[in-house]
Parts: C-alpha cells; sequence; structure tokens
C-alpha cells in the first residue's frame, strides 16, 4: 500500500484549487512522502479516482471546496459498501486541504484554512470517525430512485435555489459573499414548497421556505443554519423555516449567519438519525453545495454513524 494520494480540483474555488495544486507540489518538495497527485478533468471524476484506489493508499485527501470533499468522500464510502467481505487491506482515510467556494466541513474540523497549515496539520493528523449524511431521493416524472452521500450539509427548497443561482454567477465572488449575492438576485421569485416531514415520532406539514440538514454546523459559506451539529454525534439537526416575505428573510439572515435564529418566529430546530420528505410539486435539492434537482418531490435521509475516517 502506498501512503497518500491528492485529488486536487482545479477548478474548485473559482481557480484557487488550480493555485492550490501549483503550491502543494512545492511545498510536498520539501517532504519525505510516497504520494501521487491526481488533477481531476471532470465532474465525478474525483468519485471515480477514490472508489478505485481506495485500497492502494492509507489516505487520500481531497484538495477543493465542499464538493470535491463530497466527491471523494464518496468514492471511499462507495469502496466500503461494496466491498461485501472483509477486504485483505485496510481501506485509505479521507484527508481534506481546503480550496473552495464555502469550505464548511473544514470549519466543523477544525481544518486550517491556509494550505502550509492545513498540509502541516494533516501529515501529523489522527483518525477520527465521521459521521456520513446519505439521500435516496426521487425527482418529478422520473421513478428511479437516486443515492448520494453528503459528508457537510443538504438542503430543500431556498438553500437549493440558492446554489443554482449561485452557479450561474460568474463575477469573482466566493463564501458568503458568492451566496448573499445569489440571495439578493432570488429575492423576488422565493420558492415556497409543500412538504411534509415525518421522522422519529413525529410529522410535520406545511409551506416552507427550506429545509436545512446539517451533518456539520456551517453552510454557505459561513451561515450557522444548525449551529449544534457535529459531524461526529450520529445525529442529524434541522432547520425547517416557514414560508416568508422577501422582508423577512431578510430580517432573518443576519440571525441565521450567528447562528441567533432559533428562537425566530416561523423557525423550527429538530435532531434525528433520520428523516423522509415528501414534496409533491418538486423543489430544489442540493447537497454539499452541489444542485441535485430542480425538481426534487421526496428524499429519504438519515446518518451513517462514524462511517468514514478522516484525518484531523
Amino acid at each position: 500500500m502506498r501512503d497518500t494520494l491528492f485529488i486536487a480540483n482545479p477548478v474548485a474555488g473559482r481557480g484557487l484549487g488550480g493555485k492550490r495544486s501549483r503550491e502543494l507540489r512545492k511545498l510536498l518538495s520539501s517532504q519525505d512522502l510516497d504520494y501521487e497527485l491526481h488533477m481531476t478533468t471532470a465532474p465525478g471524476d474525483a468519485r471515480r479516482v477514490a472508489e478505485a484506489e481506495a485500497a492502494n493508499y492509507s489516505r487520500i485527501v481531497a484538495l477543493g471546496g465542499d464538493g470535491t470533499i463530497q466527491e471523494v468522500a464518496n468514492g471511499l464510502v462507495r469502496a466500503r459498501m461494496d466491498a461485501a467481505t472483509p477486504h485483505p487491506s485496510p481501506f485509505a482515510s479521507l484527508g481534506i486541504l481546503p480550496a473552495g467556494t464555502g469550505n464548511d466541513l473544514v470549519k466543523a474540523l477544525g481544518i486550517p484554512r491556509k494550505l502550509e497549515q492545513s498540509l502541516e496539520r494533516l501529515l501529523q493528523a489522527k483518525e477520527k470517525p465521521l459521521d456520513i449524511g446519505r439521500l435516496r431521493y426521487r425527482i418529478a416524472d422520473d421513478t428511479v430512485e437516486r443515492e448520494r452521500i453528503f459528508t457537510n450539509n443538504m438542503g430543500l427548497g431556498f438553500e437549493g435555489q440558492i446554489v443554482r443561482v449561485a452557479e450561474a454567477i460568474r463575477l469573482p465572488l466566493r463564501g458568503q459573499a458568492l451566496y448573499g449575492y445569489a440571495l439578493v438576485k432570488m429575492l423576488p421569485r422565493l420558492c415556497r414548497p409543500q412538504m411534509t416531514l415525518t421522522f422519529s415520532d413525529e410529522k410535520i406539514e406545511g409551506e416552507f421556505l427550506l429545509l436545512s440538514v446539517g451533518n456539520g454546523h456551517s453552510c454557505g459559506g459561513g451561515f450557522l443554519l444548525t449551529p449544534d451539529a457535529s459531524p461526529h454525534d450520529g445525529q442529524l439537526d434541522f432547520c425547517l423555516l416557514d414560508a416568508q416575505t422577501p422582508a423577512r428573510v431578510l430580517r432573518f439572515l443576519p440571525k441565521a449567519m450567528k447562528g441567533k435564529h432559533i428562537d425566530v418566529e416561523g423557525v423550527r430546530m429538530r435532531r434525528a438519525p433520520s428523516l423522509q420528505v415528501d414534496i409533491p410539486e418538486g423543489t430544489f435539492a442540493h447537497a454539499d453545495g452541489e444542485l441535485l434537482s430542480e425538481r426534487c418531490t421526496r428524499m429519504n435521509i438519515e446518518i451513517l454513524p462514524g462511517f468514514l475516517p478522516v484525518l484531523v
């Protein structure tokens, strides 16, 4: 088994991934490390490579944003799930070097944002079990059930709508600036889908602006919609916001940036290991900042406690 495979997304963080990949090569030149560096070329490439190489390296490191981390984690999770019998070699642990737009999971894991510091931390890191979120979902006019994992956050309604708008913005913005600009563009056409949530012994029905489900406590580059969430507790935290006018949304968001929205009228906070959401008319859905669909009609969400070892 070899030591380390770095999987770098050159377009992550609107080009930051490419810049940091070049910096990484320079930093590694002074390290006695047996490694390979793979540069992704298309969506899905990071997942494919991670799954194929999961048994060949002791650690596989994602250099990119939450979407890149999700792809690498997805490949590592799939390799473990597909191993029906005990594998002769241990599978790789997940490592992270931040280079994204939001960098929300790294906040939950306490990983430094600067490359030199995060690399130093990585090379000395210990394994810690990381909870993984698993989604099974359906899209309108399609009977196929799709599956996806997420590492930090997923959302329905407003959150997914912001992701859709942000993807089309070509300005050199990242993090809260990017998602804030997307919000301003989107305000006149907020979605308010009818949802039914079923979890534990509770059922909630109504017209809602958003459902934000957190494995980590931060999303959208620093919005603390699930401020008490932990990726190590075997639970999902979720924030449900009633249908709101644009003016009330603008009053809500500054509080959400600080995690001070919990007692705001129209907000419901819950915690459970799994939940099912039905959206008859369909709505926007995302996982770790990657749009899954604009017409998701059913979502089954569950936590896989401590399923993937992460280096922190």
